[in-house]
């Protein structure tokens, strides 16, 4: 789609991020492994640990259906959380297709299911669907997009974003940016942080450094993302309004 999708692999996988699938997607095929550890697991602006975890992701794209599935494993015990050492915090699935014009833009529709294994069985589950939007400006290295998700189950609502990323590669990193604005309606707002009013939900800034280690098709990554909740209301209702994550994962990618 652009300079960086025309010389790696290296952007496949972004860690989970809330709303708008910030990373870019490439086809029509291909395979990607990725592990490693996050100094907390931020679910679209809610903490469900504050404590490290292990996170595990294994995907692909085949004919430009992408599958992807996603694991978090507490590392600690977080007990404002009631979440113990050893749980699995989240598996999360999802299923999209991948329509694009090279060098003009991505559109996305996809399919997300998100479950809570260390949470009580009586807790709703998920089920998203929406679309990614991604539109390639004039300045190379440069994006544009945005996203809407309604759950399916009519639990938690409707959620979106819009958004900013940027691309830039200097042999032998690449480096990955992005600067996100979320938003949802009361029903969202409600199932996240208790206050039902509908509008702006986080800020979220982030970047990615990816490296190249001595094995061929694997890579190292450094990442950093910080959340901010915008809304008083939101605030005065959680115990922590704002969360910074560090990552360090292993990624393994294989073009078809």
């Amino acid at each position: 789609m652009n300079l960086i999708a025309k010389l790696s692999l290296l952007l496949l996988t972004a860690l989970p991020l809330i709303g708008v699938e910030q990373n870019l997607q490439l086809g029509p095929d291909y395979l990607t492994l990725r592990g490693g550890f996050l100094s907390q697991q931020i679910d679209k602006g809610g903490a469900r640990s504050t404590e490290p975890v292990i996170y595990a992701l294994a995907g692909g794209r085949f004919n430009n259906f992408g599958l992807t599935g996603e694991g978090w494993i507490a590392m600690a015990d977080d007990d404002d959380r009631a979440v113990e050492a050893g749980d699995n915090t989240e598996i999360r699935l999802r299923l999209d297709y991948l329509f694009e014009k090279e060098e003009f833009f991505q559109v996305i529709p996809h399919l997300e299911m998100s479950m809570y294994p260390s949470l009580p069985s009586s807790v709703e589950e998920p089920t998203w669907f929406g679309f990614d939007v991604w539109y390639l400006l004039p300045w190379e290295g440069l994006e544009v997009g945005g996203s809407i998700d309604f759950d399916v189950n009519d639990e938690y609502g409707m959620y979106g974003s819009i958004g900013l990323r940027e691309f830039y590669q200097n042999s032998p990193f690449d480096l990955f940016a992005w600067q996100v604005i979320n938003f949802g309606d009361g029903d969202f707002h409600s199932a996240w942080t208790g206050h039902d009013d509908p509008g702006l939900t986080t800020l979220e800034l982030g970047v990615e450094l990816t490296l190249p280690l001595p094995w061929e098709k694997t890579w190292i990554n450094l990442s950093g993302e910080y959340h901010y909740w915008i809304m008083d209301d939101d605030r005065d209702h959680l115990p922590d309004d704002s969360y910074f994550v560090f990552g360090l994962t292993v990624v393994w990618n294989n073009r078809l």
